[in-house]
């Protein structure tokens, strides 16, 4: 693009706009004695150019508009081109790079966070199993009320601006959750006091939160859906969502449904 901006100034602009240079040229005589002392003398002249006028005859002369006037329309080389467009490239390579890296690291060091099944208190007779590592941790070792879980994955702290969730028999036919929510396809509740910041979780096992605005009594709502969406600022002051839909079974498990983990988050 650039390269044909500067085609068409060099080709169709410059010589439309341009008019030709008022030239002068000025002539001095010489004349000095030999040092021979016979009386010879040496005579000859000398020219000399002027700096080219690009004013028209007539207009009084402006200097600043001189000097643009010589920049756009004096003696272009095809070297001064190429040089001004690698200049140009040079630049322009710079600050992709720059925006690049800054983008990456934001992509990298940013939180992402994500609404996890509810999780409740550990039925007593289960605790020694389970802080002793006897059992696999699974439903039926905890019991109502639950709360919300909440993970972040990200590498540094989350800042949530607003939860909201509900529940439902089934998602609507072809729609995201997001905009199920947004166009009113799916009724949900509204956290009154959301703010929390929540560190991130780490790499291996991913360690969760339990979000005490949220809890509710898991038995009356099994065979439904619980889905939400949790608004979150990162470090860098930029917003973003994540969604979740997930199925209540009887047996006590919390299954994804939907696209929300994949697809529905920014």
């Amino acid at each position: 693009m650039v390269g044909i901006f500067f085609l068409a100034f060099l080709f169709f602009i410059r010589p439309l706009a341009c008019h030709p240079a008022n030239d002068k040229w000025s002539a001095s005589s010489y004349q000095y004695s030999t040092p021979d002392h016979y009386g010879r003398e040496y005579r000859g002249n000398i020219l000399v150019e002027k700096k080219p006028s690009y004013a028209k005859e007539g207009d009084p002369k402006n200097e600043y508009k001189e000097y643009i006037y010589e920049i756009l329309c004096g003696e272009i080389k095809a070297t001064d081109l190429a040089l001004v467009y690698f200049t140009f490239c040079l630049v322009m390579v710079g600050w992709a790079t720059m925006q690049n890296v800054d983008e990456t690291a934001r992509r990298t060091e940013r939180a992402y966070v994500f609404g996890g099944g509810p999780f409740g208190p550990t039925k007593p007779r289960w605790v020694e199993a389970l802080k002793n590592g006897t059992v696999y941790r699974e439903a039926k070792h905890f019991k109502d009320p639950r709360r919300m879980t909440i993970y972040n994955y990200g590498r540094t702290a989350a800042f949530i601006t607003r939860v909201e969730y509900g529940f439902c028999d089934e998602l609507p036919e072809g729609m995201r959750v997001s905009k199920a929510m947004d166009s009113g396809a799916l009724k949900y509740c509204i956290v009154p006091s959301p703010s929390n910041v929540f560190p991130p979780a780490g790499t291996g096992e991913a360690a969760y939160f339990l979000y005490r605005h949220v809890e509710f009594d898991r038995s009356d709502y099994e065979g439904k859906i619980f889905f939400g969406r949790i608004w979150y600022r990162d470090i860098f002051k930029c917003e973003h969502f994540s969604t979740f839909s997930l199925r209540l079974t009887k047996d006590g498990h919390s299954d994804p449904v939907g696209v929300s983990y994949s697809d529905d988050w920014s």
